[in-house]
């Protein structure tokens, strides 16, 4: 699983939409209560909010929840240029 903020502006900077906060804790949730095997990845995480974000993670679903996960890097390239394209269907 992705976490691409860890704030709902964090989210926002990172994906020019607004978190559906609501939606993603109750995916989250359903992840874990139905035991599927994930790991968490941050896409530039605000640092200065990942500590608070990950104690809501491991008080909500314990400690395990944070096994594995690691964060990947902002990379000299800017992807926001193509967060709105939406591929076209193919015509039929």
């Amino acid at each position: 699983m992705d976490i691409k903020g860890t704030t709902p502006e964090d989210y926002e900077k990172n994906t020019r939409k607004p978190l559906k906060h609501r939606l993603f804790w109750n995916n989250l949730k359903k992840m874990v209560d139905h035991k599927i095997n994930f790991y968490i990845t941050y896409t530039n995480p605000d640092e200065a909010h990942r500590p608070a974000f990950e104690y809501k993670l491991k008080y909500n679903f314990g400690a395990n929840i944070l096994e594995d996960s690691f964060v990947i890097p902002l990379i000299e390239y800017d992807a926001t240029p193509f967060v709105d394209i939406r591929p076209a269907a193919p015509a039929v």
